[in-house]
């Protein structure tokens, strides 16, 4: 995305407004399959625009000139799924290999993209899965991918998805219905009011490219395609990101129950894991996403979580279980009230839910709470700009404390009535968010390097394997057993190594991918090294069998199968930026150290 521009706002200090309709809620129709099993019940999702469609309606341009993060595959309008119902028993789950609709997943996820993009300006990439109502792995038998339709996939943060969502829920009811009961599932979703954008914002955040239009300062109107329009006026878009998920597992059969299980309490299943009261607190941000609540648990256990025992909560013998869970969405700047001031500002204030504190953010001047709002946005900008990446929020923890500090002195100074002080510790806490801002920026132009650079060494070592297994077929007729069986082990374990790091890749945690790389890096020099002298066996027991006439040599040149294959050394070298923490840099590690052939040939390059 580009820059943002400065053209004039309808109001500087709130520039976007938010209308009072309701969520849309979901209409009865009849259920998406004739099969004698129930499937999904008779709830289908409205057909709701998009950000995208509500963008060309208004503007009269084409859905590629819009320029937000997702624009592929949406028409005018798209189903929303707001509730569902199932019913699971052992003809529908299966623990087949999961078979994705990346195309569906891609839309569901890009539309969460887009809404923080509007809200925001800036796009939190994997911060939101497109996340089942109801799981595959739940009807896996009814086809791959059955459940892979709109009406059953919404935006879900990501570790409220899994773990959460699949560890509490999913696998106990999957585990139950193999054991032979039948589990009515009901879901539903609760979605924020609509929001509205003006003109002004859309062409500010670079969403419509600079050549599509022209703007007339003076008249405060801009000239999109063939359509005049004022910089005030509003555009409307429906919420695409659920604010609240409740999900209740019901026993049918006989006097059948749920099983009681536990989870460990360092788990990341249980990490939000609250009682029901607690969920009310409106104190989400991007760094504390999600919490949720279940009925059918030992909550004894839960209030002791940061005793070291018990080490497990107790999921108790139910005939229904109900989740209830809240996840973060993406703030409205104009409506920031003291409980979304709050939940941005939670991780770096553990008090901000004090009482005198929300008072402070309620009553301070409309100058000082514009300043309270800017530290507060930067905040959340600055969280979701590194949401997408494999960067820690401690990395930035000084600043923090610093804001803490001025925060703090702000607070001191109003209870006291001192608007002077007050002023200045406002100042000197939006100096450091500044800091702060810089540092994050630069932080995620480090971590997008070293993604490219990890992806090209994946690259290298996938098209090494490639290679490897093709140097192995060609002497396996003549290869002993034990090479055969030492070689197959080692290259499924190589082959495991590299699916783990690029599923690591697509999930952004470059940390797992290089632990994955430089193990594969290790086997593969092994790997090479075995076949090598494999081959050299071979070739000797050929002579042996040769009469004993004069050999005529061609070459004195030892053979090297892979002369000409791509570069295949992983090197991890004191420019990589080190992705765990303050320990040492990876060492170096060299793929094959061999001076026999030439492996830097990017015409074999394979991706």
């Amino acid at each position: 995305m580009k820059e943002s521009r400065k053209f004039p706002q309808p109001d500087q200090q709130s520039p976007r407004s938010i209308q009072g309709n309701a969520a849309k809620k979901g209409a009865a129709l009849p259920a998406v399959t004739p099969m004698q099993f129930a499937g999904f019940g008779a709830h289908v999702a409205p057909a709701e625009q998009t950000a995208v469609s509500v963008i060309t309606a208004t503007t009269g341009l084409n859905g590629g000139d819009v320029k937000l993060p997702f624009n592929k595959g949406i028409g005018s309008a798209t189903e929303k799924a707001t509730q569902i119902s199932a019913e699971i028993d052992n003809t529908t789950v299966s623990s087949a290999k999961r078979e994705d609709d990346k195309n569906q997943l891609s839309k569901i996820t890009g539309m969460a993209r887009d809404e923080a993009f509007i809200l925001l300006g800036v796009d939190p990439q994997k911060f939101y899965d497109a996340g089942h109502l109801v799981g595959d792995q739940l009807l896996k038998k009814l086809g791959a991918k059955y459940s892979f339709v709109p009406k059953n996939l919404a935006p879900q943060t990501s570790a409220f998805n899994s773990p959460a969502y699949a560890n509490i829920m999913e696998e106990p009811i999957k585990a139950a219905a193999e054991a032979g009961k039948t589990i009515d599932m009901q879901v539903a979703l609760e979605y924020p009011k609509p929001y509205t954008v003006p003109v002004s914002t859309i062409l500010n955040r670079g969403i419509i490219e600079d050549e599509k239009y022209t703007v007339d300062e003076i008249a405060g109107t801009a000239t999109i395609g063939s359509k005049v329009l004022n910089l005030n006026d509003q555009l409307t878009f429906p919420r695409r990101i659920p604010k609240k998920w409740a999900l209740t597992a019901n026993v049918k059969s006989g006097t059948d129950t749920l099983p009681a299980f536990t989870q460990n309490k360092t788990d990341k299943s249980v990490r939000r894991l609250v009682d029901g009261p607690e969920l009310d607190k409106k104190n989400l941000s991007l760094k504390i996403p999600y919490k949720y609540s279940v009925e059918g648990i030992d909550m004894s256990n839960l209030r002791v979580v940061v005793d070291p025992t018990p080490v497990t909560i107790s999921f108790a013998e139910v005939r229904s279980r109900i989740l209830k869970a809240r996840q973060w969405k993406p703030p409205v700047e104009d409506k920031l009230n003291k409980h979304e001031l709050s939940g941005a500002l939670n991780y770096f204030f553990p008090n901000v839910e004090d009482q005198e504190l929300g008072e402070f953010f309620g009553i301070v001047k409309r100058e000082d709470f514009a300043t309270l709002r800017y530290i507060t946005r930067g905040m959340v900008l600055s969280m979701a700009e590194i949401a997408g990446t494999d960067i820690s929020f401690d990395e930035l923890s000084l600043f923090g404390q610093r804001l803490f500090i001025e925060m703090n002195k702000a607070e001191e100074s109003y209870a006291k009535q001192d608007d002077a002080q007050l002023r200045i510790h406002l100042h000197n806490a939006r100096a450091a968010l500044d800091d702060f801002r810089e540092t994050t920026a630069a932080l995620v132009e480090a971590s997008d390097k070293i993604k490219d650079h990890i992806s090209i060494k994946l690259k290298q070592v996938s098209a090494a394997s490639q290679q490897l297994n093709i140097g192995t077929l060609s002497v396996m007729a003549k290869c002993s057993h034990s090479f055969s069986k030492t070689s197959l082990t080692k290259q499924m374990q190589l082959n495991g190594y590299i699916m783990n790091a690029t599923n690591a890749m697509w999930a952004n945690n470059l940390t797992t991918v290089l632990e994955n790389l430089v193990q594969a890096d290790k086997l593969l020099q092994e790997c090479f090294t075995d076949l090598e002298q494999e081959r050299q066996r071979i070739e000797a027991e050929e002579r042996e069998k040769q009469a004993p006439t004069p050999m005529l040599m061609l070459t004195d040149t030892p053979f090297n199968p892979f002369m000409g294959l791509p570069q295949t050394s992983l090197t991890l070298d004191q420019e990589t930026p080190n992705l765990e923490g303050d320990g040492p840099p990876l060492k170096k590690r060299k793929l094959n150290e061999k001076k026999d052939g030439d492996l830097n040939d990017p015409g074999n390059q394979t991706s």
